[in-house]
């Protein structure tokens, strides 16, 4: 009879071993059990705050913003364009997204820093509008960028339930098409993700303020992730009417309060720029003859209406042109206002040199232009502020009594209402017209 072989402890442990090894090879992979292996993210506010002194950023000089759009959009932000149903935001959209994906300016007014990818998903529209308006606007694009954008635009249309996350019972809970989305990010990576709109692809009460910045948090989170600005398609608010018919409806139009729902989209996102379609009227008054004749809508606002770096953006007008394309159009009307502007402060420049140089009673501040001219008081505060800014003009105060006068540039004493002697360094010739300008 053979004697039975004596184990060790250590024989024992590698047979065990060897027996968890052989389990684990026949048995499939688990991705969630995979998942729940990996570190735990810090929460937000778990964090070491002396990174984050003043010293530092005092002594560390900062480094210059990462530009999308220059001095106007950030790359890796959040973003909205905000526009009634029927607006033009998407073809808007589909132009933003060429132009970056050609790094040529969008709507002749906003430079792409650099060209990148640009991803445009419609839950609204199908194949085929989405087909002519890449054709068409590919189309308007000199050869070599048309090369360039070809390869750096997508633009897919989706359909059915495309919510990327649902608000159940006060809470915001991720779906699994925003597991799917970041599928895509992680395998196209674009530069720019514009996403058409926002009601189909945020399942959330749109008048809820705290599960809109939920939402908005989880979007954020997807810019961070994949290093991608994302634009988020919108609608205004009923009270703002689908046309623009005169100038308080269009600056009401283009407020970054104008979105419809929550007022936490417009603080959540960092840039905003809105369209407002012109009532045919307005658009004679402020395009001009071009506008004579032309169908309301056929023209629009422009402006962004809100960015948190960078100086206020004036307003812009475009033109709706064959098939749906949107082209930028100098208004007459501005530039008739600019020379009517630059002559009344012209004007009022002269007056209160004539009137320092034969020693008459200085201008009133408040009312110089209405006295003198005979104009409105809101033409003498315009026609002040320009002549102010040229240089051309101060205030002082009254030796007697309260208020202030006009006098020539450099006159700093004070001014009564004895004879009053001009300055001798007046403006050089063309001060005012080169500085008006």
């Amino acid at each position: 009879m053979s004697q039975a072989a004596v184990l060790t402890p250590a024989d024992t442990v590698a047979q065990i071993e060897q027996a968890r090894a052989d389990f684990l090879a026949a048995c499939p992979a688990d991705p969630a059990r995979e998942e729940s292996a990996s570190p735990v993210q810090p929460r937000p506010l778990q964090l070491d705050i002396s990174k984050y002194s003043g010293e530092r950023y005092f002594s560390e000089f900062p480094p210059a913003f990462d530009w999308l759009l220059k001095g106007s959009l950030r790359c890796k932000t959040l973003g909205a364009m905000i526009g009634a149903p029927g607006s033009g935001k998407s073809t808007a959209a589909i132009q933003l997204a060429i132009a970056v994906a050609a790094g040529l300016p969008w709507l002749g007014a906003w430079e792409p820093a650099h060209e990148g990818r640009a991803l445009y998903i419609s839950a609204e529209d199908d194949e085929l509008t989405l087909h002519r308006r890449v054709h068409h606007t590919l189309k308007t694009l000199p050869e070599q960028a048309q090369v360039q954008a070809m390869k750096n635009i997508f633009a897919v249309p989706v359909t059915g339930d495309v919510a990327l996350c649902r608000g159940m019972g006060g809470d915001v809970i991720k779906t699994d098409a925003l597991t799917d989305l970041r599928a895509i990010l992680k395998e196209f990576r674009p530069t720019l993700l514009i996403l058409d709109t926002l009601a189909r692809f945020l399942a959330v009460a749109e008048n809820d303020n705290p599960a809109m910045t939920a939402a908005c948090a989880l979007l954020e989170e997807v810019c961070r992730d994949f290093d991608c600005a994302t634009v988020l398609l919108h609608h205004t608010a009923k009270v703002t009417g689908a046309l623009a018919s005169d100038d308080l409806s269009l600056n009401t139009a283009l407020e970054q309060t104008a979105s419809r729902g929550a007022s936490a989209l417009a603080g959540c996102v960092r840039w905003q720029v809105n369209l407002a379609p012109l009532a045919s009227k307005l658009a004679v008054k402020i395009i001009g003859e071009d506008a004579v004749g032309r169908a309301d809508g056929a023209f629009l606002a422009v402006r962004v209406s809100k960015k948190n770096c960078g100086a206020p953006e004036p307003k812009y007008f475009l033109s709706r042109c064959e098939h749906g394309l949107l082209r930028r159009v100098e208004p007459v009307a501005q530039e008739q206002e600019a020379q009517s502007r630059e002559a009344d402060a012209a004007a009022l420049v002269a007056e209160v040199k004539r009137r320092a140089e034969e020693g008459l009673e200085p201008l009133a501040s408040s009312r110089g232009g209405v006295d003198a001219f005979g104009w409105g008081v809101e033409r003498h505060k315009k026609a002040k502020f320009y002549a102010l800014e040229s240089g051309g003009i101060v205030e002082a105060k009254k030796d007697k009594g309260n208020g202030t006068v006009l006098m020539p540039r450099a006159c700093s004493r004070a001014c009564s209402n004895a004879p009053f002697t001009a300055c001798s360094d007046e403006p050089e010739q063309g001060f005012l017209v080169n500085n008006l300008k």
